[in-house]
């Protein structure tokens, strides 16, 4: 039975010695074309047709597949190089109890805004579009890019808009078919957790905005990186109904832990945010057992405890520099 293969070959035309010539300058002729057309119509129909391309050839297409990619990557323009004016300020604003943590951002010496949407930041900044800082500002990444330093907190800006999208896709594969709410990234995280860990690692050395509107401090600038500690007591003498000495009253603040991830732990107030080491968390650890939320304390030590209180615990606070007693 004739190969239908061959048959075809036979109706295309033979070639002279003249096209032959040209055809090496042109590498493929027009019957070289459609010779190659009807090769690749009979392999689509014949699967089961045996390969005998060998080791050989396997390297030259190899090798030509690599002159291409070196070929394109000539080609390839380098991408233009934008300012770098953009700045990002890092703001903490502790609100009821709970600390938040937010972005300004700016163009070289211009005014700062606030970051409204920090998914609108990350999409104008990965399309290079403009992002509208208000009615009449805005900043164009197609012109200008962050800074070297602020480039840090937008990596990890980034990082956290990217774990939100991937938790929410994970949400919906789970409630394919019914309504789920959705995580958000707005104008402000949770300053807790890994987060926590991850901002004070890309910012520690530097120093960032602070507001407390519990305590009404507002715009101020703190430090982040490890301090050591500072504790303030006081004492005073109790005595019982007849005016006879009883024991001393002690009283004092220590600062509020804020957690991370694992056993890390942070003292965020007026002066920094500071990571606490191990041996000054199992310092602090029996005061923040009697504090209340505030960090605020007060104990009373008996007679039958004033000796151990004054041997043991009163010189050990004195050798501590962080430890204020009077």
């Amino acid at each position: 039975m004739e190969d239908p293969f061959s048959r075809l070959l036979s109706t295309v035309p033979s070639s002279s010695s003249s096209e032959v010539a040209s055809a090496r300058e042109t590498f493929l002729n027009i019957n070289g074309l459609v010779l190659c057309h009807l090769l690749w119509d009979y392999l689509d129909d014949h699967d089961e047709m045996v390969d005998f391309t060998d080791r050989n050839a396997d390297l030259f297409f190899k090798e030509l597949d690599k002159a291409s990619q070196i070929e394109t990557q000539k080609t390839v323009l380098p991408e233009e190089v934008r300012p770098k004016t953009v700045l990002l300020t890092p703001r903490i604003i502790i609100e009821e109890g709970e600390a938040k943590l937010s972005f300004k951002i700016a163009e070289g010496a211009a005014r700062a805004y606030i970051v409204r949407n920090l998914q609108n930041l990350a999409d104008a900044y990965r399309r290079k579009q403009p992002l509208a800082l208000s009615k009449t500002s805005s900043i164009d990444f197609s012109r200008n890019d962050f800074t070297e330093e602020s480039a840090l907190l937008y990596d990890f800006i980034g990082r956290r808009v990217g774990e939100v999208i991937d938790a929410n896709e994970r949400i919906e594969r789970k409630n394919y078919y019914s309504y789920v709410r959705t995580l958000s990234v707005t104008s402000s995280m949770d300053l807790k957790g890994a987060l926590l860990d991850n901002f004070y690692d890309a910012w520690k050395g530097k120093n960032c905005e602070y507001s407390d509107k519990t305590n009404q401090i507002k715009d101020s600038s703190i430090p982040v990186g490890h301090r050591a500690f500072q504790l303030s007591l006081e004492t005073e003498r109790v005595q019982d109904a007849k005016g006879v000495f009883a024991g001393v009253r002690v009283k004092g603040l220590i600062p509020v832990l804020l957690s991370g991830s694992g056993s890390h732990r942070y003292i965020l107030n007026a002066d920094g945010l500071s990571r606490v080491t191990e041996e000054e968390l199992s310092a602090m650890a029996p005061f923040h057992s009697v504090a209340d939320a505030s960090g605020s304390f007060r104990f009373q030590v008996g007679l039958a405890h004033l000796q151990e209180f004054y041997y043991r615990v009163v010189p050990s606070f004195l050798q501590n520099p962080g430890v204020d007693f009077s």
